[in-house]
């Protein structure tokens, strides 16, 4: 299984805060709650996104690590939220997603997929998460009447199926279910938003998304004085990956850890060689 978001190292000379990563995170109050996958914020000095362009910033003030699910919180009170919707989600209900995937490389606009629910449990049972056919973004999963019915989390490897199923996998995406993103809220005083009940139009759910999702940005200090990649790389898949100026791209699998990472690719002398980064910060890139 892969992590849903990619690790993106954004390098600046001139800087003294890098963006190690980015994900996508949503409104889910107009007191300026978010909420987001947690390793889109785990080991983050400070975590910027921007609205109307104009630079927030926003704190971590919860997080459960075991379903992968953050609550942060900004100063900017967003009047567009999302509501949480905590009702079992329906086989085949119809679904769409929607996120920031690949941060900026394909362009800087919110991307939206369409899709159903396939399975009402994820991998080995797992009824915290259900299955869904959607392209996955790193966002939201809401329904028709656009309400939050998961947060998508992660996908099937391609790797690990053709390896254990002898073929490539097809639209098997996963999606933390609402009831865990509304235990979190309401553990930490938060209270949800009532729900709609009715459908609305497709143009007015693409509004609705557009103005309560943000791009997060997880900044670090620790690469400062190091150097910015500039050839080309690999990812930790094998794949040959290209960076272009102060970008590179990364995908993550789950439970490999940022000494398997390095190893992965032959070493740290490897990483230096091929990315023009050190092996740790490859590690805390992808860890």
């Amino acid at each position: 299984m892969i992590k849903f978001a990619l690790a993106i190292l954004l390098v600046s000379t001139s800087s003294a805060i890098w963006a190690a990563s980015s994900g996508s995170g949503f409104y889910v109050s107009d007191k300026g709650h978010l909420i987001t996958n947690q390793h889109v914020v785990d080991g983050c000095s400070a975590i910027e996104f921007y609205v109307g362009g104009v630079k927030q910033r926003a704190l971590v003030i919860a997080a459960d690590n075991v379903n992968d699910v953050a609550l942060l919180k900004s100063d900017l009170a967003s009047p567009s939220y999302l509501a949480i919707g905590e009702a079992e989600p329906k086989l085949m209900e119809q679904i769409y997603v929607a996120g920031y995937p690949f941060g900026d490389a394909v362009s800087s606009t919110l991307k939206i997929t369409k899709g159903i629910v396939s399975s009402l449990a994820g991998i080995g049972d797992n009824y915290s998460n259900i299955q869904i056919d959607a392209g996955l973004q790193p966002g939201p999963v809401v329904n028709e009447r656009g309400e939050a019915i998961a947060i998508a989390v992660s996908k099937l490897s391609a790797a690990y199926a053709v390896k254990n199923f002898g073929s490539v996998p097809e639209g098997v995406n996963f999606a933390v279910k609402g009831s865990v993103v509304g235990s979190l809220l309401r553990a930490n005083n938060i209270p949800l938003s009532p729900l709609s009940g009715n459908a609305i139009s497709v143009a007015d759910l693409s509004k609705k998304l557009t103005n309560s999702t943000v791009k997060l940005n997880c900044l670090t200090p620790s690469y400062a004085s190091e150097k910015p990649a500039t050839q080309g790389s690999k990812n930790i898949t094998g794949e040959t990956g290209e960076i272009k100026g102060w970008r590179s791209f990364y995908s993550v699998e789950v439970g490999m850890s940022r000494a398997q990472a390095v190893a992965r690719l032959g070493g740290p002398a490897n990483v230096v060689a091929r990315g023009g980064i050190t092996g740790q910060q490859y590690c805390q890139t992808v860890g």
